[in-house]
């Protein structure tokens, strides 16, 4: 039997042993299994130009599905999609497995961020927090002032608190520090409780949300749909010939069109390697069968992102010429390897992931080590308030000294040209005073 083929990873992979050419992969599973029980042996021909097969301007088609419709082949070998056009001209296994379309693009974690600290929340919610503790501060300050309620103190009144004590209370409060002292009166502490019970839910939700953040790969812009991809300036490419190939070119409305006329001047990718390195510029998003991509995707999943959503649902066979005789015994040896979970098998075996994608999907993301980026914010914070302490101090000490200095020459101008003098001999006599005493002794 002549069987035809192109590498699809990991469907199909085309090796050189020892100088041979030989072909391995799910598919190839499959075939060899069927020609084992069929009793066959086959032959691998690629076809010239190297694509699955789509129709051109004369009705004529190209590919494998040109070889099947002239009869140089007897089968087709890959994930080849059964589209309405193509079971036209050609018949189609059982389908080995369903599959739909999907979307690959550059992923990766965005640059360093030196604010991400204050990510969790937004400018919003920080002015909202700020403005609490005001508020709330005042609140307390009011209800320490109203001498009537101490009627209704806890323990003994005593004197209001002031303002700032009051704001230092709430603020110490939010970041989980305590206080020497507490609101004396029940509408006072009633007040203070509210508040720590609001600040553990804040502080929880911000301490959840900033770890997600520092130690979850987040994705930025990403392309989850077909209508996530229409909606951006990404170049959409696919294999020339493949059955999304003529989907999008013949489409003739809504977001298919809108991407076939983006693809007419997109880069001709015949192969997925050429269409990776094109996705790593951050310029093209490729689109082909879900389970290819998925492979794709997890062989590099730290620099590589795939859509949520899938499109336009199918199922994967083998082509075979229309009307082939052995059509019927293709499909018993295929549901019965189905049934008897040899498929399953075999994509656990092909699908395999790198280390740093262990996760079921590309909706999971990985914890990684944080780095001096991660919290630059809080280091830039800290530094602010040391610089602004000190500036305080400094002002502190300028204002003492200032006060120091007016309150000695206020001293001075207080005191008569006399008295001074008084007090000078005064002092001198006091001075003599021992003196006089150890001379009487």
């Amino acid at each position: 039997m002549c069987v035809s083929s192109v590498q699809a990873k990991p469907f199909t992979f085309r090796l050189s042993i020892n100088g041979t050419l030989t072909y391995k992969g799910f598919c190839f599973d499959i075939l060899d299994d069927m020609a084992r029980f069929l009793d066959f042996k086959y032959v691998v021909v690629e076809p010239p130009d190297g694509q699955y097969g789509a129709p051109e301007d004369n009705n004529t088609w190209n590919g494998m599905v040109g070889m099947l419709m002239r009869g140089e082949i007897d089968m087709a070998v890959g994930p080849f999609s059964i589209t309405p056009g193509r079971q036209n001209v050609i018949d189609f296994t059982v389908p080995f497995m369903e599959d739909g379309g999907g979307i690959l693009t550059k992923g990766g974690e965005p640059g360093p961020d030196l604010l991400n600290t204050f990510r969790p929340f937004s400018f919003t919610v920080w002015l909202l927090l700020a403005v609490s503790v005001v508020v709330t501060a005042v609140i307390l300050f009011v209800i320490t002032k109203m001498k009537n309620l101490a009627f209704f103190a806890v323990t003994n009144w005593h004197q209001p608190w002031t303002f700032a004590e009051c704001l230092w209370v709430i603020y110490g409060s939010l970041v989980s520090q305590g206080s020497a002292r507490y609101p004396e009166t029940s509408a006072g502490r009633l007040v203070l409780g509210c508040w720590w019970l609001f600040t553990i839910l804040i502080v929880s939700i911000y301490t959840a949300s900033l770890a997600a953040l520092l130690t979850v790969r987040a994705q930025k812009d990403t392309v989850d749909s077909i209508q996530d991809l229409a909606a951006t300036t990404l170049a959409p490419i696919t294999i020339v010939g493949s059955s999304w190939w003529t989907l999008f070119m013949t489409a003739e409305s809504g977001e298919y069109k809108s991407i076939g006329e983006r693809m007419k001047n997109s880069p001709i990718i015949k192969v997925n390697e050429d269409a990776l390195s094109e996705v790593r510029t951050g310029r093209s998003a490729f689109i082909l069968d879900l389970n290819q991509v998925s492979y794709m995707y997890g062989q590099d999943c730290q620099n590589l992102h795939m859509a949520s959503t899938i499109f336009n649902s199918n199922g994967l066979g083998f082509a075979l010429p229309k009307h082939a005789f052995f059509k019927e015994s293709v499909n018993r040896i295929i549901l019965k390897l189905q049934e008897a979970g040899f498929l399953e098998a075999w994509k656990q075996k092909w699908w395999k992931r790198s280390p740093e994608c262990d996760s079921d999907g590309p909706f999971v993301s990985i914890s990684r080590q944080l780095e001096v980026q991660s919290i630059g914010g809080i280091l830039i914070m800290y530094a602010t308030v040391i610089i602004l302490s000190f500036l305080c101090m400094f002002a502190q000490l300028m204002f003492y000294s200032k006060g120091c200095v007016n309150s000695r020459k206020n001293c001075c101008k207080k005191g008569s040209p006399g008295e001074v003098a008084s007090a000078t001999s005064a002092t001198a006599d006091d001075e003599d005073v021992p003196e006089r005493s150890s001379e009487r002794h």
